[in-house]
């Protein structure tokens, strides 16, 4: 039932439902009235669930400053490697292992093996190929590494220059040489003839060992020695020679005979990213003139066969720092009792 209340001119109504019901009743209201009688309705579930225009319209833009998206930092996992290189565990790959222990030229890759380290740095390639290589030869720190164990780790071949330097610069051929000595092993020094010159020609300080002793620090007595061959002497079939001297050494008859080359090389030439690197040989495969690179960026390669003569011109690209061409070292456990 419609109930309302006359107040003057004023119709107070009291439901919802009793607009509709005057105008079905034929009554008249004023425009002026159903408009107050609307006023007091309440909003429709419909009306109200239907958004307004500026509602719906799209906030305004954040200011030039907050629209700048934020870059994400560029991550990799692993890398695949080039038509150049075989992969060590392929079906390939071990077949070149297998036929190279058959020649005998692979003794040096079981010890080289065992002791492979991950170099804990981008730039610290140097530092985790001498830690393989003095762990393999079996030199004493003389220093501990952790509780009372003696053993050789990245963060301890701090002789020649400060961690923190490495970390931003790498090392060249000759830094390296240094610290091995450093560290007790005989250590000697070839380079191949450079494919071109960067940075002027070689310096005195490159030309000659002298320049390479007095750039150390005072070295412990236990330091090995340091010799520097013919500057661009090292020819591919010297470089052939020196491989199969190390990888068929006589490991386990005679511990002071043992010896390790580490290269130093260009990447770039071998078809990977990056450029100068430093790793290990562990084996030279005869018959396909294939060798064995224990890669010490273990986060980006695995261990892989390259063509002997692409690594050679790999040493021969020059070094960003020295000008240089790259080469190799070849470290020898030194006898203090023979």
């Amino acid at each position: 039932m419609l109930v309302s209340k006359l107040v003057g001119r004023r119709v107070v109504v009291n439901s919802a439902s009793c607009l509709g019901q005057i105008q079905k009743s034929g009554c008249f209201l004023s425009r002026s009235l159903q408009v107050n009688i609307r006023s007091r309705m309440p909003p429709s579930p419909l009306a109200s669930a239907q958004p307004s225009e500026q509602a719906s319209a799209p906030p305004p833009p954040p200011p030039e400053n907050l629209q700048q998206v934020k870059q994400e930092k560029l991550t990799f996992h692993r890398r695949v490697l080039p038509s150049t290189c075989v992969d060590l565990v392929s079906k390939d790959g071990q077949n070149l292992l297998v036929k190279a222990m058959d020649e005998g030229n692979a003794e040096a890759f079981l010890p080289l093996i065992s002791q492979l380290s991950t170099q804990n740095e981008p730039a610290f390639c140097a530092l985790g190929s001498l830690t393989t290589a003095l762990n393999a030869l079996g030199q004493d720190p003389m220093m501990t590494w952790k509780g009372p164990w003696r053993w050789f780790a990245d963060e301890m071949l701090t002789c020649c220059q400060p961690l923190d330097k490495i970390k931003e610069q790498g090392m060249t051929l000759s830094d390296t040489a240094c610290l091995a000595m450093c560290n007790g092993v005989s250590v000697d020094i070839w380079q191949p003839p450079a494919l071109q010159e960067v940075n002027g020609t070689c310096t005195a300080s490159d030309a000659s060992g002298v320049d390479i002793m007095k750039s150390c620090c005072q070295p412990p007595a236990h330091s090995g020695v340091i010799t520097r061959h013919d500057n661009d002497s090292l020819s591919i079939d010297h470089f052939r020679t020196l491989l199969k001297e190390a990888v068929s050494s006589q490991w386990h008859d005679n511990p002071h005979a043992r010896k390790v080359i580490v290269a130093s090389y260009s990447r770039k030439t071998l078809g990977q990213t990056g450029d100068g690197h430093f790793s290990p040989l562990a084996a030279y495969n005869a018959a396909s003139d294939q060798v064995l690179i224990l890669d010490v960026a273990r986060f980006k390669y695995s261990p892989h066969w390259v063509s002997a003569s692409l690594l050679y011109d790999a040493m021969r690209l020059p070094d960003s720092v020295t000008g240089r061409p790259r080469g190799l070292l070849v470290l020898k456990h030194r006898c203090t009792s023979c």
